[in-house]
């Protein structure tokens, strides 16, 4: 949002009206951004036989251009058919990046990126059913992915993030039981690859419980989603005792402790929920104490106290609610 606003108040500078100057701000906007993706499709077609990652570079380039320039039109309110056809100039040049891999495994896992990247864009716009149509063809094309590339060791990560990301956009769509299934194989894909997995792995793998949790809260499966959470906080646990210091595990630890305290707090077992939100609240202010300026820990922090209050009112103890 800080680059939308710099380029508000760039094009607005000297006092002039963001309609007076939109057309022509449309004009040089879209330009810009097809001359750069057309020339990151031309540079990737001549170095790809050299070097793949490149490729994914290049598309990258493309859907983060896309997203700034959506939303410098929304900020500047330019009108909505001509941001529509800067995306829809953007997603074809996407594909026809994607459509240089020479790889089938690589080829389908991009393109399934690339509909789930530009299905969160169209989502801005409103468009639910170009939004679904882009989420169902992703998960055509996630379908048995995993088992392809065995020799190469980051498969696996890559395809896991791929079926998450989809399991993001379709609990945003409300398609919970789908959403589920893409965190599930996200969690069998790093669980068996577990024995030898990185901590950042190992991490992702709790957050793949963790979402499994939330769509259980979702669809009011509290058992099932108290046993997700708790898989959750085990790896949590581990992570955080192997590297005390490391504030991304106290975080995470401390953001399912809540989440285990509403499974608690839903099912009527207050004391249960208010114990595990203190220790959440505890491992909060540790993060703080140690340093000020941990955002993440500050609100886990302020949560905490609300979960705490919440719980203590719900309780019938008003003056302890108020007090926390």
């Amino acid at each position: 949002m800080r680059e939308v606003k710099r380029i508000r108040r760039f094009i607005c500078s000297s006092g002039r009206c963001p309609h007076v100057i939109s057309n022509r701000t449309v004009g040089v906007g879209f330009l810009a951004l097809v001359l750069v993706c057309n020339g990151c499709l031309l540079l990737a077609r001549y170095e790809l036989s050299r070097d793949q990652a490149l490729l994914d570079r290049a598309i990258a380039v493309v859907t983060a251009l896309t997203r700034t320039t959506v939303a410098v039109s929304n900020s500047i309110g330019l009108p909505k058919r001509l941001s529509v056809k800067i995306v829809e100039a953007a997603e074809n040049i996407s594909h026809r990046m994607v459509a240089l891999s020479p790889d089938a495994a690589q080829l389908h896992l991009h393109k399934a990126l690339v509909l789930i990247d530009f299905a969160r864009i169209q989502r801005e716009f409103g468009s639910s059913e170009l939004e679904r149509t882009r989420a169902s063809q992703a998960d055509s094309l996630l379908k048995g992915l995993a088992a392809k590339r065995l020799g190469d060791p980051a498969w696996p990560r890559d395809v896991s993030v791929a079926h998450s990301k989809l399991g993001d956009l379709l609990q945003a769509q409300n398609r919970l039981e789908e959403a589920y299934a893409h965190y599930d194989a996200s969690r069998a894909i790093l669980e068996g690859h577990a024995a030898n997995s990185s901590a950042a792995s190992k991490r992702a793998l709790a957050t793949s419980f963790m979402k499994m949790g939330d769509v259980d809260i979702a669809r009011g499966s509290l058992n099932e989603a108290l046993v997700n959470y708790d898989a959750s906080l085990a790896i949590m646990d581990r992570l955080a005792i192997a590297e005390p210091g490391n504030p991304n595990w106290q975080n995470g630890l401390a953001l399912v402790r809540r989440k285990i305290g509403d499974v608690l707090q839903f099912g009527g077992q207050l004391d249960e929920a208010l114990v595990s939100y203190t220790t959440s609240k505890t491992i909060a202010e540790r993060l703080v104490a140690a340093d000020p300026g941990n955002v993440a820990g500050q609100r886990g922090l302020a949560a905490a106290h609300f979960q705490i209050g919440e719980s203590l009112a719900l309780g019938d103890r008003p003056d302890e609610a108020l007090a926390s």
